[in-house]
């Protein structure tokens, strides 16, 4: 359900620049700079504006239900949100961030919020509730508390670092190694060891070893070939490292040699990481016993590490590159200590850097934000204030990024209900009957296909709004004296042991892949799971009980629908019900699927989404205009049923739904990179596939949002 991704205006003046296309260019009377024509259609054979685009339409722009639909039902709302350097993009999460945001705040800082529940509805222990309040509580405040980690400096790195030069044997180093978070306060190694379920069990935990994953920077792949993201990181490494060391003594050449050798031995473990397609796991799927591996691992203390790790008790372990495994006694020697000892210096200084004082806190921020933005993530600031920053600050990075479950559990504890939980799983529920009746209705199917479709959707596993528990946190305490640093090393040692905990037991689907505190719905193939984060429910734009039907079908309802539809998109339908990499459709379906896919690829790629930029890839969209279609499908195939339904106000609030006003930097990255369609077309070109829209506003030949009936599209 994701909106736009976030691309740095870096990489859009470079790719224009390389393409050598030309850009109108204007301001308006804020001085901002405006680059699309005022009014201009997206190409001449449309009606069509996209008015997503800061200055597109004004306030004398025309606007015509029949022609151009998003436009008409949001051209009010489009002109009262205004950008500025801080809000590059405002849409539906908007209003839902700030709410979310001040509701955590209200949790860490401890400040009133009458929206909070007065008592927790939810049954969970009122014990570990209060114990997940004082953890949180605690470890903000020392992380607010600026003035102690300014007069404490880089100086807790020191004894880490120490340690690690202290080291003049294997066995010392591997006395360090196989002691995580403790006295290897990264926890960093050479091999990944996670409990997770597998390809070929995802109805299990399992300890998973793999090759190694903890990069500084970033991908194994940077280390095989040079590129701007990797020079990048590079740098951003540089910057963090040099200014750590540098306040503890070391001299720039030292910190450089130490730098580089720790890039070669990435290197040679990026090197050796290579090679295997997810087939390969899935067929080279074996477990090891303790002993196995022991005769696997030669000089590399893995049966050790596993052991220190409280996974001993597993019995069992999958190990999916046992060459890998074997190449690393290779590496484990004197004649790679020092390599090896740079490795763990680098590692630390990285890993402590945003817990120490405000120099190093920002140093890290920069490089952060640097990093994310090349990814394209760069998430636009929603709090102009110094001091809205601040609190920015504890809540993303301290209490979030260490405390998130904790904090996901005193928030619904407060905010909510197990009667708004009954009545979202009733939706989804209802939503999965629709889709049901589509399939039946679809006569390209077989009769196999249909019955196996019909299997895994009945499969499909369902997470509204919170789990059922989360994890018990009360062993976990911060002693007097404990620094910042200190409490995130027992914060990731508590993980760790509740990590072994999960070993060789049911794998938990619920909301296994990001925090309820989030504003997303999502499908999760691997699992067969539909999952509804409470987050998205913050500000009640998005449901609201009170709402009339047709304007919770509209929204969240075309959401769920939206979600459940990704399970058959291309991308789909290669996972079973049981979450198995196995195409379930027999060859002639799949045919007939293919087919239907190229259709909607071809008609998106027949729009175009930006005024002189050509036609957009319809492949590139084509999974979530796929589910876009299937959720609007499914919330008209239940109004059927329903008496008197308002089909206008319908329609309306699903356009709604997707309004947003974004730079034209921030539209453009979208149209060109993003594997969601742009806001307008989410809106017109899923609308005028369905006759009954037609029908609501009497949309006829000639009108900008017809299409022949035989040039509509949809999969399912």
């Amino acid at each position: 359900m994701k909106k736009t991704s976030r691309i740095i205006s870096l990489i859009l003046a470079l790719s224009m620049a390389l393409t050598g296309c030309s850009m109108f260019s204007d301001e308006d009377s804020d001085g901002r700079e405006i680059k699309v024509r005022l009014n201009e259609t997206v190409d001449a054979d449309s009606k069509w504006i996209n008015s997503s685009i800061e200055g597109a339409i004004d306030a004398d722009t025309p606007t015509e239900l029949k022609d151009d639909f998003y436009t008409a039902v949001n051209k009010e709302w489009i002109l009262l949100q205004k950008l500025d350097d801080d809000h590059e993009s405002i849409d539906f999460t908007s209003s839902n961030e700030d709410a979310l945001k001040f509701r955590l705040k209200s949790i860490i800082f401890d400040t009133p919020d009458p929206d909070a529940l007065e008592q927790n509805q939810i049954g969970y222990s009122e014990t570990e509730k209060k114990h997940n309040e004082e953890l949180i509580h605690r470890f903000t405040q020392a992380a607010a508390d600026w003035d102690s980690r300014n007069s404490l400096g880089a100086e807790p790195l020191r004894p880490y670092i120490e340690r690690i030069e202290s080291i003049s044997s294997m066995s010392e180093l591997t006395e360090y190694v196989t002691a995580p978070y403790t006295d290897n306060y990264s926890g960093a190694a050479f091999a990944s060891i996670v409990v997770d379920s597998t390809t070929n069990d995802p109805a299990n935990d399992h300890v998973k070893i793999d090759v190694h994953t903890d990069y500084t920077l970033g991908s194994a792949d940077f280390y095989i070939s040079s590129n701007s993201e990797s020079r990048l990181m590079q740098d951003l490494n540089r910057s963090i490292v040099y200014n750590l060391l540098g306040r503890l003594g070391y001299t720039d050449a030292e910190t450089e040699r130490l730098l580089s050798a720790c890039y070669r031995l990435e290197g040679r473990l990026a090197d050796h990481s290579r090679g295997a397609s997810q087939k390969d796991y899935t067929d080279n799927e074996r477990y090891y016993t303790l002993a196995e591996i022991e005769e696997l691992q030669g000089n590399y203390p893995l049966t050790t590490l596993i052991v220190n790790s409280g996974l001993e008790s597993a019995g069992k372990y999958a190990v999916y590159r046992p060459d890998y495994i074997r190449y690393l006694s290779e590496l484990y020697n004197e004649r790679h200590l020092d390599e090896i000892k740079a490795y763990y210096v680098v590692h630390t200084a990285l890993a402590m850097a945003p817990l120490l004082d405000r120099e190093n806190y920002d140093i890290y921020a920069e490089a952060k934000a640097d990093a994310d933005a090349s990814s394209g993530d760069n998430t636009d600031k929603r709090d102009a204030s110094t001091g809205d920053k601040e609190l920015d600050i504890i809540l993303n990075d301290f209490a979030m990024a260490y405390l998130q479950e904790p904090l996901d559990m005193v928030y619904v504890s407060r905010y909510c209900t197990p009667a708004y939980k009954e009545l979202l799983t009733d939706q989804v529920e209802k939503t999965k009957k629709a889709f049901a009746c589509i399939i039946d209705g679809d006569d390209w199917l077989s009769e196999e296909a249909r019955e196996k479709a019909k299997e895994k959707l009945e499969a499909m596993k369902v997470s509204v709004m919170y789990p059922s528990h989360f994890t018990d946190y009360t062993a976990l305490n911060f002693e007097d004296g404990d620094g910042l640093p200190e409490m995130a090393a027992r914060i990731n040692a508590f993980r760790l042991a509740r990590k072994a905990e999960k070993a060789e037991k049911p794998h938990s689907v619920e909301f296994s892949q990001m925090s309820t505190c989030t504003i997303n719905a999502y499908y999760m193939p691997t699992e067969n799971s539909i999952n509804i984060l409470c987050g998205i429910l913050a500000d009640g734009s998005m449901f609201n009980a009170d709402d009339p039907v047709e304007v919770r079908y509209a929204k969240l309802g075309t959401v769920i629908g939206h979600e459940i539809s990704h399970a058959f998109d291309a991308g789909g339908i290669r996972w079973d019900k049981d979450g198995h990499d196995n195409r379930w459709m027999p060859v002639k379906d799949i045919v007939a699927f293919t087919g239907k896919v190229s259709s909607l690829n071809l008609y998106y790629s027949g729009i175009t989404a930006i005024p002189g930029k050509g036609k957009i890839n319809g492949s590139v969209v084509s999974r979530e205009a796929t589910a876009d279609m299937g959720g609007l499908k499914c919330m008209l195939r239940l109004a059927e049923d329903i008496p008197d339904f308002d089909y206008d106000l319908f329609f309306r609030s699903y356009a709604e739904l997707w309004r947003c006003r974004d730079t034209y930097d921030l539209e453009l990255a979208s149209a060109e990179s993003d594997s969601h369609p742009v806001a307008n077309l989410r809106v017109n070109a899923t609308l005028q596939q369905f006759e009954k829209f037609y029908e609501t506003y009497g949309i006829t030949e000639g009108d900008g949002m017809y299409l022949a009936p035989e040039k509509r599209i949809a999969v399912w």
